[in-house]
């Protein structure tokens, strides 16, 4: 007889059902007609777990080698809803299906009950899941991208949900991206260049004269621009998707080393080839580094000055930014990148973050809210800007 007593009391029917069908045939069939037409609908996901120790037991290269199916909620059993019982009386019900699968030997993979802390014990969560640094080694048996909050005292939203919240590390804010990868030959202008010929520019549109001193300097920079020869710069666009299409303007422009931009365009030829849109990829954004970022200004400056629209190849200021995407890994398996607004949903969780310590103080109460609010209630409102384009 296998064990039911836990699923029988989440299900608030009596155990006595199984003593009985020892001695009484009619209690017999009804627990055998129950354990045959159990039917379930739960709420959950699968993940790869390490069969044995957790993750800080293993190597980064090590490959989880059990695949496991994380039960977070219960919907419907044997035809009866508790969509409407609040999370703690769902998870009494949650907490007992597992011990039911494990008798099915047709499963690939095991069942499990996830573990649901109370907000009091934020700090030691954390601590579990050593989520600071771009690799984090928690104490699991697989990894983990961020913490969820549920509401306790609701009933469950199928959906888009505003009783649940999602706190991850800001390196594990990800957008998925095209990128194409583009050789241009261009005139390259520095900030102080294109000032003196913005500054000569305006004067004309203005109809007023420029002093010698100031038409001296604008000769020199366009003489500079006409001896010299356009050079190679490497440059990747990155797009997002709309309303299922590949958006034709891109979120953001990002330097490439002349390497870099052979491997990538190899890549994005060869996917191509397969009739897909092009190269996709893992982007998080890096605060601190620092890139290369070209303004084509061409076409205003040779309107400007007429002496300029003899040169073949693009006039663009080359300035340095602060803060970059950076290329984390290929989404093979992806024929179309986020749509605009999951980048644009990234670039607020950037832009909006609530690091871990503040976090944990605002649940415990230490802290208000950043936006006012109810001291012990989360907060996903800002604390810390980062700036990010795109979003502004």
């Amino acid at each position: 007889m296998i064990r039911l007593k836990p699923l029988l009391r989440a299900l608030k029917l009596p155990e006595s059902l199984i003593s009985d069908a020892y001695t009484i045939p009619e209690r017999k069939k009804e627990l055998l007609t129950f354990f045959n037409s159990f039917t379930a609908m739960f709420d959950g996901e699968i993940v790869g777990d390490f069969s044995k120790g957790t993750v800080q037991d293993h190597a980064p290269t090590d490959k989880p080698d059990q695949l496991c199916y994380y039960l977070f909620d219960a919907l419907f059993i044997n035809g009866t809803s508790i969509l409407g019982n609040n999370l703690r009386e769902r998870l009494v019900v949650a907490n007992a299906l597992p011990e039911y699968f494990t008798h099915h030997e047709a499963h690939k993979f095991l069942f499990k009950t996830k573990t649901f802390y109370e907000k009091k014990d934020i700090a030691e969560l954390f601590k579990l899941l050593n989520l600071s640094g771009r690799h984090s080694r928690p104490l699991l048996p697989h990894h983990s991208d961020g913490i969820i909050f549920t509401a306790v005292n609701e009933a469950y939203q199928s959906g888009t949900c505003q009783f649940i919240q999602k706190w991850k590390p800001l390196h594990q804010n990800t957008v998925d991206l095209l990128l194409q990868p583009v050789k241009k030959k261009m005139y390259v202008l520095s900030p102080d260049d294109y000032a003196v010929l913005e500054r000569g520019a305006t004067l004309k549109r203005n109809n007023e004269a420029a002093d010698n001193s100031i038409t001296e300097s604008i000769q020199q920079v366009i003489r500079k621009i006409l001896r010299g020869k356009p050079s190679d710069r490497f440059i990747g666009r990155l797009f997002s998707a709309v309303s299922g299409l590949l958006d034709s303007t891109p979120v953001d422009v990002i330097s490439l080393e002349e390497k870099k931009y052979e491997n990538l365009d190899k890549r994005s030829t060869e996917i191509q080839r397969e009739n897909k849109p092009g190269l996709i990829i893992e982007f998080f954004w890096e605060q601190d580094k620092e890139i290369l970022i070209y303004t084509d200004v061409t076409d205003y400056l040779k309107e400007s000055y007429p002496e300029l629209q003899q040169l073949f190849g693009s006039i663009e200021v080359e300035r340095t930014r602060k803060g970059a995407w950076v290329g984390q890994k290929y989404r093979l398996d992806k024929l179309l990148p986020n749509d605009k607004y999951v980048y644009e949903s990234v670039c607020r969780a950037y832009n909006d973050h609530v690091n871990e310590t503040d976090l944990i103080a605002i649940l415990l109460g230490t802290k208000p809210l950043p936006q006012g609010g109810i001291v012990g209630k989360i907060s996903p409102y800002l604390l810390a800007r980062v700036h990010c384009p795109g979003y502004d």
